[in-house]
């Protein structure tokens, strides 16, 4: 849970959840809702090292090719 505050009076209360999923393009373009992002795009996994990405965040999406059941932590 992430609480926001401002002074010492909560403004915004949080619960993230990140769902990760199994994707594999196979034909058309993608293209990024502008409501939501300026860009999207495939990265190869081999690649992901080339991007900022939180350590947490980062142990979901390495889990993910190598087990089936969700990962959950």
């Amino acid at each position: 849970m992430i609480v926001y505050l401002h002074g010492d009076k909560a403004n915004e209360v949080r619960q993230p959840i990140n769902l990760y999923l199994r994707a594999r393009m196979t034909n058309g373009t993608i293209r990024p809702d502008p409501r939501e992002a300026r860009e999207v795009r495939w990265i190869q996994p081999d690649n992901l090292d080339d991007h900022p990405i939180h350590p947490a965040l980062r142990r979901r999406i390495d889990w993910g090719p190598h087990h089936q059941e969700p990962h959950i932590g």
